[in-house]
């Protein structure tokens, strides 16, 4: 970031504005603000903090209030008057320029009346365009030209207009937040020798804000954090995956014992019992309901998971196979059963419906002669159609030409009682001439109403000169009281004179408050500690509840786990038999077999109380947890409270607030002034108003005596009778033409509408002419259909041959019907009989036989079951002589015999469907459960390092990541800090870190530093280094710390840096070589040097000087550049 150019005023001791170029100050890289001591350098910081965080040195809340740090940046030369306090600031940030501008909250007269008013915090941050570039390269000190070309059109752009909103886009443009700010830009005034004085813990909690260190820290809780998820996922997976081989087991154990019943295998039941083992199954082999890791290896357990899986695998096919094979055998046989019934009743019903097909056939038949009568019916009525068609069209054309007719008579009478269309005419055109006088008349109006305004306009001139007479004597009076009220007040300068003394009084009035807002945060956190601690009775209740109910889970379980294990010993020995060895111990005799418990749980209540055991356990951990939190935050109240209790700390505050009181008296005084003041400004003001408002009265007499003179002048010769009369004749005029317009309008519709009429007329006679053709030739369109019809010669007897539509319809649909009925029973009769060939010829020649239906001898009726006559043939005959019963008893006993072997094989089905889902949950789970835990073990390792476990992780220095990280920063400021100090006085002094742990086994080490010399080849606290030897010091260990901050920060630009005081503590030769040092800065950065030391003038040739215009008075500066 580099500065360009910045303008206040009314800020601090500053009552005026002021502007510095800081693009010209800077040319040679290296300026001086000097000045006597509280003049004002250090204010020239605060602006520049203020524009870009909102604050000011030494104050780190987000903006300033209207007390405290607000009455330090508000001018108290401004006390009583309205000018603005604001800071504006150009500086640029990589490529682009940018212009922020801030006010601050601060207490100003109001506008009207009396009192004070508000005046709120604001702020615009504005990005300029880089045409602004030409002008800082320029020569010449003119900062006004920079604002100037910002403030034209086009040139800027706003970012923001909101004053919370300033702050964060700042620190997002330059990469520095407020502290880091302080820390690289600003080195203000006993900042930076206080990092070298800080305690190691203090200096370990600084470096970690300036450099983000939060960010270690967040790595490692989540680290940690991640560690504790993935455990617990991996326990929970393999808690399933325990559950998963249970399950899985006991399906390979019901398979096993079907695959002995079925077919007994050369090994033996050993076989079984062997592939059954906790080894085999990836378990614990002294606890089936654990597995055995991590004695075993995941990989290891996942194989031989797949060889047992694999194992049981085979004897499953072969149950299965076995049991489809005696299946398969049933369902052929049913399939014989089902196929004889089927052709027995396929032959039995096709016979059926030939013989109801004929009867059929000969119902329709029978309705023939009825048809055919109704069809010659049909075509006489179609033949008089056309004829009855052509009459109802001429009686309809006769009745029209008859309306045509009536209508044109009608039209032809309504003229004839019309006057003649010419005289109409004639009538008109007289009433427009004497319309057209309408227009004479209308002027003569206008000229009465321009006679009468000329008349008003002179009395309203000589009303408004009464009126400004009056005034004038009014305003004279008033400006006469209001000097004799001010010549009763007191001096201003004596006022403003009393109240810079009381402020003087009341400037220590902000240290009262700190300290009272000081000790206020302490009772807070001393109270916050004292309830905390009043909740561990019941945190630790809570605790011991958590623990005891997680011991109760856990003994429920292990007893529900033996059930388990004694249930499955039990179904082993419902089977033994004296003589045959046991299974499990290989013993003949059996003394006390197992017995199983009166009930077992299942799997999945099993996984429930094994899920409700984790749980119980999170919830002790956290109840444990809990405690710890609650002991380190009443650790951390009690450190911030600095170990006062609430009672010392209410006698503090009693003692600070009596302090703070005794100061109203001064306050009340200071406000009474402070209304005499606003009284005194509010009466000046008021006599330079009324003197105004008198001097404007008397020109607005003269200007209203002189309008009115001309406008009597105007207004002579015409009063209001001679208007009226005017008025009157002309009024006369207008409605004489007005009547004559209204006669030519209604003559002119007249007119129309006789050409109307006469229209309509000629329309309708030709309409009844066109209705007499159309009419003739209707009629001889019908007699000659009658000449030409072979069965009508007059229309009654077409008329009585004809059919309404719905009765040739109901005709035509008698008939289709027939037509279709006779169709469709024909179809159905050769359908019947060819079905009957199908059914015949798709049974074999042994079923053929076996039913009696064997191929019959070569004859016209060989494949049909009945003649046309309905009378059974032989073939109908055989098929009748089936015994259907004794072929439907014969299939049901075979649908017996298959459904046992389908359901024996479903079963089986069913059994290995279950096995294949659960082998493959359970290798799934198994294989999930492999990559947690190949994925934990690294994570482990790692997050066992970032919180400086050595026994988890291997390390051996006990570091956690965040002090690590801190401490290897440090070592780089340090590093860089003894390069600055090399330069000093031949490089005698080297700076060393000492990290040193504290005593509480926090792990947070602090970061101590000593001062070797290179004279003597010992090392030395920085405390007992002399003022000078302080300075150099510690302003190349903030000239380093600056350095690593930007570098840290994505090596981003600073161009600036300021040195606020401390070189008048140096020796000549080490004020040399501190401007060396500070020289060879300069070559990649502005340097500004703050300080009194007069050497220091000799030297910088560009710089700010600062100085107060009286002893007690505003400060004013200078730019020389």
């Amino acid at each position: 970031m580099k500065l360009i150019a910045m303008k206040f005023g009314g800020f601090g001791p500053y009552k005026g504005e002021y502007a510095i170029d800081f693009a010209a100050l800077t040319r040679s890289r290296m300026f001086l603000i000097d000045g006597e001591t509280g003049a004002g350098k250090t204010t020239i910081l605060d602006c520049l903090t203020f524009a870009l965080y909102g604050n000011i040195s030494g104050n780190e809340k987000a903006v300033l209030d209207s007390g405290g740090d607000g009455q330090r940046v508000r001018s108290r030369f401004l006390m009583g008057e309205r000018a603005e306090t604001y800071v504006d600031l150009i500086f640029r940030s990589g490529g682009d320029y940018y212009e922020v501008r801030r006010t601050p909250k601060y207490e100003r007269p109001k506008d009207r009346g009396e009192g004070f008013t508000s005046h709120n915090a604001t702020g615009k941050l504005m990005r300029i365009d880089r045409g602004i570039a030409a002008l800082v390269e320029a020569p010449g000190n003119d900062p006004e030209r920079y604002f100037a070309y910002a403030g034209e059109a086009g040139h800027s752009e706003a970012i923001t207009s909101r004053a919370s909103d300033v702050r964060p886009e700042i620190t997002r443009i330059i990469g520095l937040d407020r502290e880091q700010f302080s820390r690289t830009i600003m080195l203000a005034q006993g900042q930076f020798a206080m990092f070298l004085s800080l305690a190691p813990e203090k200096r370990t909690e600084l470096i970690e804000n300036l450099f983000g260190a939060s960010i270690y820290e967040t790595i490692q809780n989540e680290l940690a954090e991640r560690r504790k998820t993935m455990k617990t996922g991996m326990v929970q997976e393999g808690i399933r995956l325990a559950g998963g081989i249970a399950t899985a087991r006991t399906t390979a154990t019901r398979i096993l014992e079907q695959q002995g019943l079925i077919e007994k295998e050369s090994d033996g039941p050993e076989h079984g019992l062997e592939i059954l083992s906790n080894a085999r199954w990836g378990l614990d082999r002294e606890d089936a309901d654990k597995l055995a890791y991590p004695a075993r290896e995941p990989g290891e357990i996942l194989r031989s998971l797949h060889e047992t899986v694999a194992g049981i695998d085979v004897e499953c096919g072969k149950l299965l196979r076995a049991g489809e094979t005696e299946n398969e055998r049933a369902v052929r046989e049913l399939d014989h059963a089902r196929s004889m019934q089927a052709d027995a009743e396929a032959l039995r019903a096709a016979a059926t419906k030939e013989l109801r097909d004929i009867r059929a056939l000969h119902d329709v038949q029978a309705d023939g002669p009825a048809v055919e009568r109704s069809r010659h019916d049909l075509a006489l009525a179609v033949e008089a159609q056309p004829i009855l068609d052509l009459d109802k069209a001429a009686t309809t054309a006769r009745g029209e030409q008859l309306g045509a007719e009536r209508q044109a008579e009608t039209l032809r009478g309504q003229l004839e009682r019309l006057p003649d269309a010419g005289e109409l005419e004639q009538q008109r055109e007289q009433a427009l001439r004497k319309a057209a006088e309408a227009g004479a008349a209308h002027a003569r109006l206008e000229q009465a109403d321009a006679h009468e305004r000329l008349i008003a306009a002179a009395e309203q001139a000589k009303a408004q000169h009464g009126r400004a007479l009056l005034t004038v004597e009014q305003t004279r009076e008033q400006e006469e009281h209001v000097r004799h009220a001010l010549a009763d007040l007191p001096d201003a300068e004596s006022i403003e004179r009393q109240l810079q003394e009381i402020a003087e009084r009341l400037g220590g009035e902000q240290g009262l408050t700190q300290k009272l807002d000081h000790v206020r945060r302490m009772r807070k956190h001393a109270e916050a500690a004292e309830t905390l601690a009043a909740t561990l009775p019941g945190l630790e209740q809570r605790r011991k509840d958590a623990e005891a109910a997680q011991q109760r889970a856990e003994r429920s379980l292990a007893r529900v786990e033996n059930d388990i294990r004694r249930s499955g010993a039990a179904q082993y020995a419902i089977g033994l038999e004296d003589g045959e060895s046991c299974p499990v111990c290989g013993s003949l005799d059996h003394p006390s077999p197992a017995v199983a418990p009166d009930s077992v749980a299942d799997a999945q209540e099993l996984d429930d109380m094994k899920q409700h055991v984790a749980e119980l356990r999170d919830a002790a951990e956290q109840a444990r947890a809990d405690m710890r939190a609650i002991r380190q935050q009443i650790d951390t109240h009690r450190e911030q409270s600095e170990g006062t209790g609430v009672e010392q700390a209410d006698a503090r505050i009693k003692v600070i607030t009596a302090s703070i009181r005794a100061l109203d008296e001064a306050r009340q005084q200071r406000d009474e002034l402070r209304d005499t003041q606003q009284r005194i400004a509010a009466a000046t003001k008021k006599a330079q108003q009324a003197h105004t408002m008198l001097a404007a009265a008397e020109a607005k007499a003269e200007e209203t005596g002189n309008a009115a003179t001309a406008a009597t002048k105007q207004a002579e010769g015409h009063t209001k009778t001679t208007v009226a009369a005017e008025r009157a004749a002309a009024r006369r005029q207008l409605d004489t033409a007005e009547q004559a317009a209204h006669e030519a309008a209604r003559l002119k519709q007249a007119i129309d509408e006789r050409a109307e009429l006469e229209r309509r007329h000629t329309q309708a006679q030709a309409q009844a002419d066109a209705a007499a053709r159309s009419t003739a030739e209707s009629e001889a369109k019908r007699d000659r259909a009658l000449t030409e019809s072979e069965h009508f010669a007059t229309i009654s007897e077409a008329t009585a041959a004809g059919l309404d539509e719905r009765e040739r319809a109901t005709i035509q649909q008698r008939v289709r019907h027939h037509e279709d009925a006779l169709h469709t029973a024909t179809a159905n009769l050769t359908r019947s009989r060819n079905e009957l060939k199908e059914a015949l010829t798709g049974i074999g020649d042994d079923d053929a036989s076996e039913l009696g239906v064997a191929e019959p001898a070569a004859t016209p009726d060989a494949d049909t079951a009945y003649t046309d006559a309905g009378e059974p043939t032989p073939l109908g005959a055989a098929i009748a002589a089936i015994d259907t019963g004794a072929l439907s008893a014969a299939t049901q006993e075979a649908e017996r015999h298959a459904a046992e072997t389908g359901r024996r094989i479903g079963a089986l089905t069913a059994l290995a469907q279950d096995w294949h889902t659960q082998a493959k949950r359970m290798e799934r789970t198994a294989g999930t459960w492999t990559e947690q835990a190949a994925r934990f073990a690294p994570l482990e390792r790692m997050a066992a390092l970032a919180a400086g476990d050595n026994k988890a992780s291997g390390a051996n220095n006990g570091l956690t990541l965040t002090t690590y990280a801190v401490t290897e920063r440090f070592r780089d400021v340090l590093d860089r800090a003894n390069e600055l100090l090399g330069d000093i006085q031949g490089g005698v002094y080297e700076l060393r870190l000492v990290t040193e742990a504290p005593a509480n086994g926090n792990r947070k080490t602090g970061l101590g530093i000593t001062v070797f010399d290179r004279r003597t080849e010992q090392t030395r606290n920085p405390g007992t280094l002399s003022g000078g030897e302080t300075f150099f010091v510690s302003l190349a260990l903030a000239l380093a710390l600056a350095d690593i901050i930007q570098a840290e920060n994505g090596g981003i630009s600073m161009d600036t840096l300021f040195v606020d005081e401390g070189f008048g503590t140096l020796s000549q030769d080490y004020l040399a070589d501190v401007m060396d040092m500070l020289r060879r800065i300069s070559r990649t950065r502005d340097v500004g040097i703050i300080s009194h030391v007069d050497w220091l003038k000799d030297q910088i040739a560009e710089r700010i000087s600062v100085s107060r215009v009286t002893p007690d008075g505003e400060s004013r500066l200078e730019v020389i550049a």
